[in-house]
């Protein structure tokens, strides 16, 4: 149970480069990834490691072996995008939780990107920090409305943190970062997650349905296609 005062209106950059002790640390992510994940080297002025997911046809899982032999004793934080900016994956129970137990092996922050989590179509998305108290306690998840409610152009994103320590350091972080609240996207945010756009959410994931099958079946129709997997 995520409580109001544990959901920040902030943008988080800077909580990318943080370690455990309260310092600075590395950057660890798998790719492909997100175009502006990738810029957080520049952003936050950490080092990045990109460490490649397994590919087979089409259908990425992420390499935990090669994790383990990226990560060292620098390196802060793991960068988790959930559901998968691009390949498109919404990651299992079982994989989100081989993520956690990685991160405490290695005493790392988790910061997932979970800005999609409303337009998964097909399964289910878990939040990261849902997993067990280590998780919820260990990571910053950020999120917005403007994917599923079509408002990207509103400055509001925010950040669930649990973990009331971690909290107050992000928002000591973000003194000065950030511009001063917009009403109007305040506004709309409280419309989109009041109950009031729940059936035109469910109409827009219906639509988005019928545009991938249409488009699964054109592309059956070509000749040496590959096969579909999860979208």
């Amino acid at each position: 149970m995520v409580q109001f005062d544990q959901v920040l209106n902030r943008k988080g950059t800077n909580c990318a480069k943080w370690d455990r002790q309260g310092g600075d640390g590395s950057i660890l992510y798998s790719t492909p990834m997100y175009t502006h994940i990738r810029r957080l080297p520049q952003e936050a002025r950490a080092a990045v490691t990109e460490v490649p997911m397994k590919e087979n046809n089409l259908f990425y899982t992420m390499d935990f072996e090669a994790l383990e032999q990226a990560v060292t004793p620098q390196t802060g934080v793991y960068v988790l995008c959930n559901p998968h900016n691009p390949v498109g994956r919404v990651f299992t129970r079982q994989e989100l939780t081989q993520v956690a137990d990685f991160a405490k092996k290695h005493e790392l922050f988790v910061v997932a990107d979970e800005i999609h989590c409303e337009l998964v179509l097909e399964g289910e998305h878990i939040p990261y920090f849902s997993l067990n108290k280590e998780a919820e306690q260990n990571s910053i998840t950020l999120c917005s409305a403007g994917k599923i409610a079509n408002i990207p152009g509103l400055p509001l994103a925010y950040a669930i943190i649990p973990n009331p320590d971690l909290r107050k350091r992000f928002e000591e972080e973000a003194l000065g970062l950030f511009p001063v609240r917009n009403i109007l996207a305040e506004t709309a945010l409280t419309a989109a997650y009041n109950g009031s756009c729940d059936a035109w959410k469910e109409e827009l994931r219906d639509y988005l349905r019928a545009n991938r099958d249409y488009l699964e079946a054109r592309i059956s129709e070509i000749p040496g296609r590959m096969d579909s997997h999860e979208f």
